[in-house]
This record gives C-alpha cells, sequence and structure tokens, in this order.
C-alpha cells in the first residue's frame, strides 16, 4: 500500500501534516470505525467519524452545514480515489481560519 500526504486534526488542536498509509484500516484508526467522507471539493475532502454527535467523541469544529466530531482527516481526491492533499499549511489556514486555535 502506498501512503499519502494529509492533514490530521484532533478536537482542540491545530492540524499537522503527516503521512499515511492510503487504506481503510489506517482512516478508521484515526478517525473511528464508522468513516465518512465529506467532499468539500472536487480534489478535496474531510475524512471523519460518522456517528457524528451521536458518538462520544469532542466537538472539532464546522465547515459550512457540517459539524465534526473526534479526529479528521483532509485528504486529496483524484478520479474518487484518496490522493495526497493539494494545498499547505498556509492554504489550509487561510481557507479555514476555525481550524486553528487563538495564539495570545
Amino acid at each position: 500500500m502506498s501512503k499519502i500526504r494529509v492533514f490530521i486534526k484532533h478536537p482542540g488542536e491545530d492540524p499537522f501534516m503527516t503521512p499515511i498509509e492510503n487504506d481503510v484500516e489506517t482512516l478508521k484508526k484515526y478517525a473511528g470505525d464508522v468513516i465518512e467522507r465529506i467532499t468539500l471539493c472536487s480534489d478535496f475532502a474531510v475524512i471523519c467519524n460518522g456517528n457524528g454527535a451521536f458518538g462520544n467523541e469532542k466537538f472539532n469544529f464546522a465547515i459550512g452545514k457540517h459539524q465534526f466530531f473526534g479526529t479528521v482527516i483532509f485528504v486529496g481526491l483524484k478520479d474518487n480515489e484518496f490522493t495526497d492533499v493539494p494545498c499547505t499549511y498556509g492554504t489550509l489556514r487561510d481557507m479555514f481560519k476555525n481550524l486553528y486555535n487563538e495564539r495570545r
């Protein structure tokens, strides 16, 4: 199995980029046993806990009408397959300011 570059975000923490194995078992290791893909645009998606607010996971963040609980993984998409995330840390921060903790 090959690795892909992703951003992982735990509740209450800033996202970080890391390589992970591109397989369902690895995605479940981070996001939970029931995973769901939320496509944000044609080449960008969030893998999250499919139980959402009904599970025992902490609130993480919201994007539009979607609320995310527990750890999430930002991935790239190409031909309906997961690929390297298509942005840099700075771009992710510019697009989704609510993912980051306020620094005081």
